[in-house]
């Protein structure tokens, strides 16, 4: 099979093997950067999740990134290059490239790189890097610039990888506690804004995972474990969370289908199913034609913003570079895929913006912290309503269902007794709600 390999030129053009394999008697000598410039601010290096999956370490595997730069630029311009190990996360190694000045600079004084290989097999760099070329060819998401990826193990790195350029600026996880409180107030509309332009983006129809087919982005099929099958154009995906939970719940319950061997594992299964026809009761906004695209990392570390000065005063403004971290894209429907994210007003003492999570749901009608968050709160609602009209009811009339939870065990299926508790529990607080009404 012919590796696919994909470069941007100004009409966005898909060039087939660009990239050409080279002897092992050319490496070039890449140089480790000390990680102090400014461009790095917001990265830490670390081995931590090498070591948990028994990875090559970066000492080794550097030299397999000079020799991929120089199959993709040159033996000259790969010597020259500088590379930083940066902190990846348990799916993706993510490596920092400083190409020589003068290759069309973006940031500093060369050409900042971000080399991302995912951990695992499953990862679908195809879908992630057809998705990234999209959204910065139509210029609808902030998001990074693909220059090469390759979906083949048939590379100098022996894994499938994407070559982007790296956003200016440091994540929001580290800007955060930089920004004052006038300066956290245009932030807030402008995550209302970037939430806006994810969900209104157009997306393939249905409900499921973001796949390729033909060069052509599809709607996939969740097998188990959050795993997918890509059917192609002849596969017609569940249109409606209803529809969804059905076939999911019921496949899930075929014995043999999966790996679930335990007892509870096909009557659970049918138990769920069954109790998914209430769970949208009352819920008005369920309806075809209500999925949207979502982003399953949407969370401050994923978001990049860059200091800009305003005019000839030292104040400084918090722009938006963009948003990172597209792998595992899905369409979901409104009521799974609307969150709110408390973190953008939570402040500082609270805890929570200084963790490295911040994706789940937050209560819109928690108290905030003090008057200055409150004030952020009602900038980030009225911008998100403005641009969604009933954003935030959505959020309420989803909150005080565990509709969410249900979601997952139907992407993902059950593989524990843990998983099998929270199922009990499920179908215990929707019994609980028809024993209200």
């Amino acid at each position: 099979m012919t590796p696919s390999k994909y470069v941007l030129s100004q009409d966005v053009s898909i060039l087939g093997n660009q990239s050409q394999p080279i002897g092992q008697a050319t490496l070039p000598k890449p140089v480790e950067g000390d990680n102090d410039s400014d461009c790095q601010s917001g990265y830490d290096p670390s081995e931590t999740s090498s070591i948990i999956y028994s990875h090559e370490t970066f000492e080794t595997y550097k030299e397999k990134v000079a020799l991929l730069l120089a199959s993709l630029f040159s033996y000259e311009v790969a010597s020259q290059a500088v590379l930083y190990h940066l902190q990846g996360g348990s799916y993706n190694r993510v490596i920092g490239i400083s190409m020589p000045s003068g290759s069309d600079p973006e940031c500093c004084t060369s050409e900042e790189l971000i080399l991302r290989v995912p951990r695992f097999e499953a990862a679908d760099v195809q879908a992630e890097s057809l998705l990234l070329i999209h959204l910065h060819k139509t210029k609808a998401v902030p998001s990074p610039e693909v220059i090469f990826y390759d979906s083949s193990s048939s590379n100098a790195l022996e894994q499938p990888y994407i070559l982007m350029r790296r956003l200016e600026g440091e994540s929001l996880l580290t800007a955060h506690s930089k920004m004052n409180h006038g300066q956290r107030l245009a932030p807030a509309k402008t995550i209302a804004q970037l939430i806006a332009k994810i969900h209104n983006h157009p997306a393939p129809a249905g409900i499921g995972p973001l796949c390729v087919t033909d060069g052509s982005l599809f709607i996939g099929h969740y097998t188990n474990e959050g795993k997918y099958d890509c059917l192609g154009a002849n596969y017609t995906p569940p249109s409606t969370t209803h529809e969804f939970f059905q076939t999911h719940f019921t496949e899930l319950a075929i014995p043999g289908l999966n790996e679930t061997e335990a007892d509870w594992g096909p009557t659970l299964y049918r138990r769920l199913r069954d109790i998914s026809k209430r769970v949208l009761h009352g819920l008005a906004f369920s309806q075809p034609g209500m999925n949207v695209l979502v982003h399953r990392n949407f969370a401050p570390r994923n978001i990049i913003f860059r200091p800009v000065a305003r005019d000839l005063s030292n104040e400084k403004v918090w722009e938006l570079s963009g948003i990172i971290d597209w792998d595992g894209c899905e369409v979901a429907p409104v009521e799974v895929a609307y969150n709110c994210p408390g973190w953008v007003w939570a402040h500082g003492d609270e805890g929570y913006v200084g963790s490295s999570s911040g994706e789940e749901d937050w209560d819109p009608d928690a108290p905030t912290f003090n008057d200055d968050c409150r004030e952020i709160k009602e900038a980030f609602i009225e911008e998100i309503e403005r641009l969604l009209p009933g954003f935030m009811e959505v959020v309420r009339q989803v909150r005080w269902r565990p509709l969410k939870k249900l979601w997952n065990l139907a992407r993902n299926g059950m593989h524990s007794n843990e998983d099998a508790k929270i199922g009990e529990e499920i179908i215990a607080a929707f019994n609980a709600l028809d024993d209200d009404d």
